[in-house]
């Protein structure tokens, strides 16, 4: 009895926390990277002529997303939507 009046009277005092909702940050289209013909000649020589473009995508952990978001079109800054289609797929299927 003693311990819940105490947690109402600490509940009561808690100060109200605001909620403030951050705005996803997004950058400004970019030009998308310039065909860069030297990485062609260092992939084997049998896959050269199957390659009509060969970019440098910025590299961190996402490289790999933002691939697969500049060839479908969207460019390589949207890559997070590639990887949420790709959780929510994995999610729902277990």
């Amino acid at each position: 009895m003693l311990l819940r009046r105490k947690r109402k009277k600490q509940e009561e005092e808690a100060p109200k926390k605001k909620f403030c909702p951050i705005q996803a940050v997004r950058k400004p289209h970019q030009k998308p990277p310039a065909h860069d013909p030297k990485y062609l000649l260092l992939l084997p020589e049998i896959l050269q002529p199957y390659i009509s473009k060969v970019l440098d995508i910025e590299s961190d952990e996402h490289c790999g997303f933002r691939v697969v978001s500049y060839c479908l079109g969207h460019g390589q800054h949207e890559h997070l939507a590639v990887w949420n289609e790709l959780y929510q797929h994995i999610k729902e299927r277990g």
